[in-house]
């Protein structure tokens, strides 16, 4: 079998698909439903949509089963303000390039039907798949978005993509991205911090990691590291008021470490911020 390591999610949670601030056939248990949240007075609803899909596989040298599934928090309202941008940040961030051009529905059906770039052989549809147990292949894919984080001024969304295709274990990829509710726009690490701010920001992210493993920032090698010369996580976004620098495994320490956040309190990396970066974030405004 050819186990292809397809996260599709990974290449569009680059952000690079999203809208930034600097740019002016289904299964039974399909589930959607509608939740209205008050945030301080500041109305937030949303549509949450479920669904999978069961395949049989047969390949050259073995059969296998394969689910495909994904869930999935659609922003609907935020207060009284244009949701569009977010919605198709969403869809772009979960299901690749082009799903914002597509219904929520049509995106997730897009998803859940295309299993050829995993490169399992002859697959076709099955309502159920048999139990593990008697020496069946399994294995599964799954994408899942959440609303992690609301208040008036920002959004975090995070996403987590997963799946096992055989071997030692699942591969898992997880992101956030922050939206600003009054610009309307994603914030990306272009355009959060400040030209020139790349020293700033690597000095202060190795010496969190540092602390967080209570050893030196020339002494992370020793704490399971692949490097000390750790640079700052493109995978950036604002959680609980602080910048999170975000790493999934393999990137900067081995699968067994898992995914690794590095939260900077915003104050420390104020000379760095943007004006954008600030607005959301007011007590590092000057």
């Amino acid at each position: 079998m050819d186990k292809k390591i397809l996260l599709t999610a990974a290449a569009a949670l680059t952000l690079g698909g999203l809208a930034s601030c600097s740019q002016s056939a289904s299964q039974k248990n399909d589930v959607a439903s509608t939740g209205v949240t008050a945030v301080d007075g500041f109305e937030v609803e949303q549509n949450i949509m479920s669904d999978s899909r069961y395949y049989r596989a047969v390949s050259d040298t073995d059969t296998f089963y394969l689910t495909m599934t994904t869930t999935m928090q659609y922003p609907e309202k935020l207060g009284g303000t244009e949701v569009k941008v977010l919605q198709d940040s969403v869809l772009t961030a979960l299901y690749g390039t082009g799903a914002d051009v597509m219904t929520p529905k049509e995106a997730i059906e897009t998803f859940l039907a295309d299993v050829v770039p995993y490169g399992l052989g002859t697959t076709t549809a099955v309502d159920t798949i048999p139990d593990s147990s008697d020496g069946t292949r399994c294995l599964y894919v799954a994408r899942m978005g959440e609303i992690s984080e609301v208040n008036k001024l920002y959004l975090t969304y995070s996403i987590l993509s997963t799946q096992y295709m055989g071997g030692a274990h699942p591969m898992t990829y997880t992101a956030s991205f922050t939206y600003s509710i009054d610009k309307g726009c994603v914030l990306t690490y272009d355009n959060m911090f400040t030209q020139g701010s790349e020293a700033a920001l690597t000095k202060a992210v190795r010496e969190t990691i540092a602390d967080q493993f209570e050893i030196t920032p020339d002494k992370l090698t020793d704490a399971g590291f692949f490097s000390n010369d750790i640079q700052p996580s493109r995978l950036v976004s604002v959680q609980d008021g602080a910048i999170v620098f975000h790493y999934n495994p393999y990137e900067i320490a081995p699968y067994a470490m898992g995914p690794i956040n590095v939260a900077i309190p915003a104050y420390q990396l104020r000379d760095s911020l943007t004006p954008l970066a600030k607005s959301i974030l007011p007590n590092v405004s000057e």
